[in-house]
């Protein structure tokens, strides 16, 4: 959301996706549906409606869009679609999970197609609380979840490389973008942001190794992320009207 000329499209390539691939490698199967809910609901929505409801004092919005929620939530509120694609991810994904393993991957792989059929034949169609991002966003976590154990590996790290390289060197007209629906290509959409996140997380293993006041900064920032992404907008925008 800065105004940088570069890396505002390159960091589309791999950021939302990366956030969904984590949380499936950090899911964990859960028993009581009552109880994981709750305890989605309260890390997600809690903070969704809190914020939400402080910003709507102080910005002028359609009542509309702020119940609708998702791809319809723009300028101040752009990222607020996360919170609740998010949570309606965890959940869909929490029955996904119980589901043998051939038909968890048809079922996935099913959605991912009705993904590309939105952005290529209905794309202006927005479903309530970005309920239509997770068609992508569940492979994306399903991903996560799958390859948990090995994307530490060397045999896994030298090709994600490879693949980050490329892309950055001859990848100027790829385009990712889930919440706005843009989709570009139905393997490279798949690969390129594994590879980036397979790269944030060798990234972050060294830090955690060899720098120990780094660390704690970013475990720091890690714990109030969800509060760093609801305020960096408004933040950007004083932080504008000031300087200009």
């Amino acid at each position: 959301n800065s105004t940088f000329k570069w890396g505002g499209k390159q960091i589309y390539w791999f950021h939302m996706p990366a956030f969904f691939m984590i949380a499936g490698m950090i899911y964990r199967d859960k028993k009581n549906f009552v109880e994981f809910f709750k305890k989605k609901f309260k890390r997600l929505i809690i903070p969704y409606l809190l914020y939400l409801g402080i910003f709507s004092i102080f910005v002028r919005e359609s009542m509309y869009n702020l119940i609708y929620g998702g791809a319809r939530l723009v300028g101040m509120f752009g990222v607020f679609w996360f919170s609740t694609t998010m949570f309606l991810t965890l959940i869909l994904y929490f029955f996904i999970r119980k589901l043998s393993v051939e038909k968890r991957i048809l079922t996935i792989g099913f959605l991912y197609v009705l993904s590309y059929v939105h952005s290529t034949i209905f794309p202006k169609i927005i479903l309530p609380l970005g309920i239509d991002i997770t068609a992508i966003s569940l492979a994306y976590l399903f991903i996560g979840d799958s390859v948990r154990k090995e994307c530490s590996r060397e045999k896994v790290i030298i090709p994600a490389i490879a693949v980050c390289l490329i892309t950055l060197f001859f990848g100027s007209w790829y385009v990712l973008n889930m919440k706005n629906h843009v989709y570009n290509n139905f393997i490279l959409d798949l690969l390129i942001p594994s590879a980036f996140t397979i790269i944030i997380l060798m990234i972050s293993k060294i830090i955690q190794n060899k720098t120990d006041y780094l660390k704690k900064f970013l475990q720091l920032s890690g714990k109030w992320s969800l509060t760093i992404m609801f305020l960096h907008i408004p933040l950007i925008m004083i932080i504008e009207k000031v300087i200009k």
